[in-house]
């Protein structure tokens, strides 16, 4: 029976079994090949028919072949990676006939040796080339980056040791030519910049900033907010019997000492925290009047007035 085709096979071991190999579709008797690589290649093929069926394998022949480029290797470094310190680039060719003085390298385009030390932060590209006794040549560029710098962090709004009598806002920014994240902690727990704080208390700030060369800067900022009392929450006045009227909130939150209460802004008294009312038993039915309370805290400091106008 005439060969419908062949099929050709190649390994770059000896072949004793095509199945599960795969081959290149040859019409007629003749074909070339040209692997990437020098080397020595085992070769097979077989012959199929129109059905598709597939004789047994041709004894396989092995060929040396010195027609391809040298082959280079460049190690030690990646393609357009970053890195936080010193790197030793490394590099080798392979090539059956391979011209050894050809082999060379610049590291931006001065000569450069495999394995020398590189620490020069910026920007850095290695060229290596060589050939083969027979002209064929190849080279290799790999480019790459040193960071030294690690990101700067700048924190507004508070400082470390700061003690502030009113709501404090700080404002976190951080700068590096490859910045990769910026988190901040505010008493362990994530905190968005911007973000006010309102409540009492001692608090640290934690910032962390780190690059894609793997630089992580950390800040911290420890502070108190200690804020006057809030005003006097829900004030409201009762007339009971047209002589006596009563005020009643409720609380200004804590530390509150005691609350004073005012009349037309004269003093009537303090109150006490356990009873947030006061009885006004002078009150002149049909006369216009501004009644107001105020939160006094421990330190002595007077929170905004609460003001209840009568009628």
């Amino acid at each position: 029976e005439t060969p419908a085709g062949f099929r050709l096979y190649r390994s770059t071991s000896a072949i004793t079994d095509v199945s599960g190999m795969s081959y290149r579709a040859v019409i007629g008797g003749v074909t070339t090949d040209a692997p990437q690589t020098d080397g020595v290649y085992y070769y097979a093929i077989t012959a199929v028919d129109l059905a598709g069926n597939e004789s047994a394998m041709a004894a396989a022949a092995a060929i040396s072949y010195d027609k391809a480029a040298p082959v280079i290797t460049i190690g030690g470094i990646a393609a357009d990676a970053l890195y936080n310190g010193e790197v030793r680039p490394v590099f080798s060719a392979y090539d059956l006939n391979l011209d050894t003085s050809s082999l060379t390298a610049l590291l931006d385009n001065i000569l450069f040796e495999s394995g020398s030390s590189v620490r020069t932060a910026g920007s850095h590209t290695l060229t290596v080339s060589a050939s083969d006794m027979l002209g064929h040549s190849a080279s290799k560029t790999v480019s790459f980056n040193i960071d030294l710098s690690s990101p700067v962090i700048n924190i507004s709004g508070v400082s470390n040791g700061g003690y502030y009598t009113a709501a404090v806002t700080p404002v976190i920014s951080a700068s590096d030519a490859h910045l990769s994240a910026v988190t901040a902690l505010l008493n362990g727990l994530s905190y968005v910049s911007g973000s006010a704080i309102t409540a009492n208390g001692a608090y640290t700030l934690e910032v962390t900033a780190s690059d894609l060369a793997g630089n992580i800067t950390h800040v911290s900022a420890a502070f108190n907010v200690d804020l006057p009392p809030q005003k006097a929450q829900n004030l409201a006045a009762l007339i009971e019997d047209g002589v006596s009227l009563t005020l009643s909130w409720t609380s200004a939150g804590v530390g509150v000492s005691v609350y004073k209460v005012y009349k037309d802004n004269v003093y009537l008294g303090p109150v006490g925290t356990d009873r947030n009312y006061y009885k006004d038993t002078v009150y002149s039915a049909g006369a216009a009047h501004i009644y107001e309370v105020l939160a006094v805290d421990y330190k002595g400091r007077d929170g905004v007035r609460a003001r209840a106008e009568i009628p």
